[in-house]
């Protein structure tokens, strides 16, 4: 397994509405038999891949950002605080409701890491098509215009995210994971804008075990 190797970013500032996903320390962090107990626990339900990343926390505060997808933040076993991960409940396959996790017992969980950086909006003439981190553009997001690609089919319910392309006439086209809804769909070849921020990380969970 692949471990994190990336030094600690800045904890969250959950006090007002920047919620963002943020790269955790490394899982070697934690005591050699809690990860040994980590990972048996989890190899008893599923095999994972190389490209997740394992730790073991506790839910302090779930956003919800439009049923199924959820930004959950854990504080965790190696005592950092103050995590945010992107969740899709219906991927996950979580029948118990995110907002019942919070202040419960420490729990193993699966995640993914991507260097893109995560959406806080995304408009079509103004309108959003997700649900925005924030109400209202912040000063600190980057914005970029352009053709909307990837997006020709909307999502079923429980399909893990897809990538989306983002291409201005001038520059360089960028790649985003989201969940393809129908709004988004129907936005494909048209003209939209992201708006996101630099040096977060996309952070997705693939596995949660209540």
């Amino acid at each position: 397994m692949r471990q994190m190797m990336a030094p600690l970013l800045v904890a969250l500032v959950l006090c007002g509405c920047d919620d963002k996903p943020a790269k955790p320390p490394a899982a070697s962090s934690k005591p050699a038999a809690v990860q040994t107990a980590l990972k048996t626990s989890i190899a008893e339900e599923r095999d994972w891949t190389d490209d997740e990343l394992h730790e073991y926390g506790q839910v302090t505060k779930v956003v919800d950002m439009r049923h199924p997808h959820y930004l959950i933040i854990f504080d965790l076993q190696s005592g950092a605080k103050d995590f945010a991960f992107l969740a899709n409940v219906e991927t996950l396959g979580l029948t118990t409701p995110p907002e019942k996790l919070v202040g419960g017992d420490y729990i193993p969980f699966y995640y993914i890491s991507s260097e893109s950086p995560p959406l806080r909006d995304l408009r079509l003439d103004g309108k959003s098509l997700i649900p925005p981190m924030q109400a209202g553009a912040d000063p600190r997001w980057k914005q970029l215009t352009g053709t909307l690609e990837g997006a020709d089919k909307a999502a079923a319910p429980g399909m893990p995210d897809a990538n989306i392309r983002i291409k201005p006439a001038n520059g360089k086209a960028m790649t985003f994971s989201i969940h393809v809804t129908s709004d988004i769909a129907a936005a494909n070849g048209k003209t939209v804008t992201a708006f996101y921020k630099e040096g977060e990380l996309d952070n997705h969970l693939t596995y949660l075990k209540p």
